[in-house]
């Protein structure tokens, strides 16, 4: 996923106790010459079909690990397993997508209560999901007693999982956008930091550029299984790595 860095233009609603906050954020990206408006809202029940569209023409086939597994086989194919996942994020209420008034959605951001890990593993029919699965439980193990020493009074950390935005508009600003908004929620419901996990390298380098601290990062090339590499993605890809920041932070 190519994300870049944005300073969005900020316009704050009012909304009432227990209304969904929405249109917090506006903004406009240009395309060859064309300039699209967009608002950063919270992600609703309703928009999950819409949603999950939009991730399943771009992040379920160009997600690095999703790409080289070869996760979408073909062109209406689908993985259930991710298509859940992606959904019980939804279910939460804080994730984030980049929408025109016209209703299309450019990017989309899938945030969720940090957990451990990513499930129970072994429960997944999907080989392919499996094998990625088994890559971010892996890492997440690893992670999650460096975070305790790191951070040990820290009690509720808000997760970005999936981050995505359309093929036609990337390089505009929008994932960067979605991240910043996706904070504010954070800070918003009490969040006391903010963790992306990141498997591309222009993700990474993105979510560095917006001062969020490197906490852990597994080379692809140091994951193996009986001694051979499992994940030989192309370059730049290299790693997953695990980013954190607080919320009260400037």
């Amino acid at each position: 996923m190519d994300i870049v860095n944005l300073d969005p233009r900020i316009l704050f609603a009012k909304v009432a106790v227990g209304e969904v906050p929405c249109a917090l954020f506006w903004d406009s990206a240009e395309l060859a010459g064309t300039s699209m408006d967009y608002e950063i809202r919270i992600v609703t029940e309703e928009d999950t079909e819409a949603v999950l569209e939009l991730l399943k023409k771009n992040f379920f086939l160009d997600e690095p690990l999703n790409d080289y597994v070869k996760l979408i086989e073909f062109k209406d194919s689908t993985c259930e397993e991710l298509e859940q996942f992606c959904k019980e994020k939804i279910h939460e209420k804080n994730s984030v997508m980049a929408i025109t008034p016209s209703g299309q959605i450019l990017g989309v951001s899938l945030n969720g209560t940090l957990e451990e890990d990513y499930g129970d593993v072994e429960q997944c029919q999907n080989p392919k999901f499996k094998k990625i699965l088994k890559l971010l439980n892996h890492c997440a193990k690893i992670f999650q007693p460096i975070f305790n020493e790191r951070f040990p009074k820290s009690s509720k950390v808000l997760n970005i999982r999936v981050l995505s935005s359309d093929s036609a508009w990337r390089g505009q600003g929008i994932a960067g956008a979605l991240i910043k908004r996706s904070r504010q929620i954070a800070q918003e419901q009490g969040y006391d930091l903010i963790r992306v996990d990141c498997s591309s390298h222009f993700s990474a380098r993105a979510v560095s550029k917006l001062g969020y601290e490197l906490v852990y990062e597994l080379k692809y090339e140091d994951y193996k299984d009986n001694g051979e590499v499992v994940f030989k993605l192309p370059h730049p890809h290299t790693c997953v790595a695990f980013f954190i920041q607080s919320t009260t932070s400037p």
